[in-house]
């Protein structure tokens, strides 16, 4: 558990250190207007019974999350969030609490405690407590349109392999990214729905500055979104060229197994033909007549590898 102090007027944010028989102890109550930001795992903020309100519902939240959501009530607002974290390759997800003068947030991870290190740098005189949550929110997502580039020159040079010969497993691998960028649109959707929210909340209490904040991170997941949906559309077209490949390979095995039928086809009929031994048959008792039946078979398939190079089927 870490604890901030926000000096809004000289625009600081100072760690402080309080152990957590002193943070127990902490009451409602407030000796000054002095604002807190506070990192916690479930199990410290499931201790905290007597000051945060609709508590129950973050923990519950908390122990089933699925999506990112926001709710704002009349002491407090509150929320999930369940970001992508493109470098894991895996869902980051936290809650925080916004109550009087504290910003709470809940995690099992040290990300948030990471991210705290910039926002001491980056805050500012006048900055409050929105706008910490904001600055969180920014720099959670401020690495997505790099790491999305990388994952599409992975795509490219995927896109350059299939145009030449067929891999194999490939279609399974193109499917695990386009299923990636799916819960990213998603997660974006999510994300800009929330900032929707939180931009509505600052319009109600008349807080215009981080109401465009709030409206630059709506526009900043919006462009995610469309990022993510062009990146789902990309691996569409690279399966479709896969199929394209797998089609024409198909293709030329059929050409091949055709043209080889069409090629022993006058070979089959004179097998068949001079297998009648009639009795009156004259090249059965000619001495060149097995001499002749080569010869001509041998003219047969050399006429007719002409005939298909020039068709340009061999």
């Amino acid at each position: 558990m870490e604890t901030y102090t926000l000096d809004w007027q000289k625009g600081q944010l100072i760690q402080d250190r309080m152990q957590e028989a002193d943070y127990k102890r902490i009451s409602d109550k407030k000796i000054d207007d002095t604002m807190k930001v506070q990192i916690m795992n479930l199990k410290e903020y499931e201790q905290i019974k007597e000051y945060i309100p609709h508590k129950k519902n973050l923990l519950y939240s908390m122990n089933h999350v699925r999506y990112c959501k926001v709710d704002s009530f009349h002491d407090c607002v509150q929320g999930i969030m369940r970001v992508p974290d493109l470098k894991n390759h895996e869902m980051f997800v936290f809650g925080f609490c916004m109550h009087k003068q504290t910003l709470y947030f809940v995690e099992e991870t040290n990300q948030i405690q990471l991210l705290m290190e910039h926002v001491k740098n980056d805050v500012y005189k006048n900055c409050r407590l929105h706008e910490v949550l904001l600055m969180i929110l920014n720099y959670l997502i401020d690495d997505d349109v790099y790491r999305m580039q990388k994952i599409e020159e992975q795509l490219e040079k995927i896109e350059e392999n299939v145009i030449g010969h067929v891999q194999k497993h490939l279609d399974e691998r193109i499917m695990k990214y386009r299923k990636h960028f799916s819960e990213l649109m998603v997660s974006y959707d999510q994300m800009t729905n929330m900032g929707e929210h939180m931009q509505l909340y600052m319009n109600r209490n008349e807080i215009q500055d981080e109401e465009m904040g709030w409206e630059r991170y709506v526009h900043r997941t919006e462009r995610l979104h469309q990022y993510a949906a062009e990146m789902k559309e990309y691996t569409q077209q690279i399966r479709e060229i896969y199929q394209t490949q797998i089609t024409l390979q198909q293709n030329r095995v059929m050409n091949f197994l055709t043209v080889v039928t069409t090629i022993f086809m006058p070979l089959t009929l004179i097998t068949g033909w001079y297998g009648m031994n009639f009795y009156n048959m004259p090249e059965l008792h000619w001495q060149y007549g097995y001499i002749c039946v080569i010869i001509i078979s041998i003219v047969v398939i050399i006429a007719e590898c002409i005939y298909f190079k020039k068709k340009k089927m061999l």
